[in-house]
């Protein structure tokens, strides 16, 4: 494997019906800025996968989940990242969870997601979803989305 960035990316999802994203910053320098995006980064050095996935949500979120599951690993030759791709269930309420990173944060289900474009509440407009990452749910549902989930 070339020496690639190692990121994690998080799916959070409430009992498979609706997943939670965050609208990217608009900074011109970030990838994707002004896209919707899972929640997630840089592994720092010394650091699992595992252990990243949980900070970042720490500092993200203010919520770590109680189990955090592994789904696979993507290396993309386009961006020079190799992702550590996991997926847990929150279990609090929405309105606990605290944005301390993005520009809004919201949850849509299955079906708005595949649509490529949601709508965010805080600019009252449809913003896409980070390319790679419509790629990375779309084989999430396919793979991992329990059968009596999809409809």
């Amino acid at each position: 494997m070339p020496l690639y960035k190692q990121v994690v990316t998080v799916i959070l999802h409430f009992d498979f019906n609706l997943f939670l994203f965050q609208l990217r910053d608009f900074k011109p320098f970030i990838v994707h800025p002004g896209h919707w995006g899972a929640f997630g980064g840089e592994i720092d050095s010394g650091e699992t996968p595992f252990q990243a996935a949980k900070r970042e949500l720490n500092e993200e979120i203010g919520h770590v989940p109680q189990s955090i599951h592994f789904f696979k690993n993507v290396e993309s030759e386009e961006y020079k990242i190799y992702t550590h791709l996991f997926y847990a269930e929150i279990k609090v309420p929405f309105d606990q969870l605290e944005l301390m990173e993005g520009a809004d944060m919201g949850t849509f289900s299955r079906e708005d997601i595949l649509k490529g474009n949601l709508y965010s509440q805080n600019f009252k407009s449809l913003y896409p979803v980070a390319p790679p990452l419509l790629r990375f749910y779309d084989d999430f549902f396919r793979q991992v989305l329990p059968k009596d989930k999809i409809t």
